[in-house]
């Protein structure tokens, strides 16, 4: 696996749906088509594409149907992140599995993990696919990888975050 280098304009997009709350394929395709000609890759189901409030179903569903419609034209970072790595590490496999160019994830929130959960849950998913990997844990490097302390009591510290630059370099993705 080669880390990729990812550059210009990569948006989260939201996702469509209907009154009854059920994905709008037809609005996402529509999204999808209107944005793709102004941006250098999509990132979907994250926090901005409604993903965590998603079921795992609608996850897979939305990230199909969105790179079906990107058809190659730009990159797509599939959003990965869970609760729980279990969930994160199955979207993973299916975000490689439906031809994503990379995953994004986030440290588990809502229940408090410590550093080593924390490193353990990166390395599944790391382990999980075989994709690059843009796995949002701040650090002070170009590579980006997000602690999400805000949504938990207690952030990724520095010394985990240089733990998994160290040994798993090589899958992280680029942001110059």
């Amino acid at each position: 696996m080669k880390p990729k280098d990812f550059r210009g304009i990569i948006p989260p997009i939201m996702t469509a749906f209907t009154k009854e709350g059920e994905i709008y394929e037809k609005g996402t395709r529509e999204m999808v088509d209107f944005i793709v000609p102004h941006v250098q890759g999509l990132y979907p189901v994250g926090s901005y594409g409604s993903g965590p409030m998603m079921s795992i179903a609608e996850r897979r569903k939305t990230a199909e149907i969105i790179i079906d419609q990107v058809n190659g034209r730009v990159p797509v970072i599939v959003h990965v992140g869970c609760s729980d790595t279990k969930n994160a590490v199955d979207l993973s496999k299916h975000a490689q599995s439906i031809g994503a160019a990379a995953v994004g994830a986030v440290t588990p929130y809502y229940n408090e993990y410590d550093q080593e959960a924390i490193y353990t849950h990166y390395k599944a998913l790391l382990d999980a696919d075989g994709l690059p990997w843009d796995g949002r844990i701040h650090s002070a490097k170009r590579t980006r990888l997000a602690s999400g302390a805000w949504r938990r009591k207690r952030g990724t510290e520095p010394e985990t975050i240089a733990a998994i630059e160290a040994e798993l370099r090589d899958a992280l993705t680029s942001f110059p």
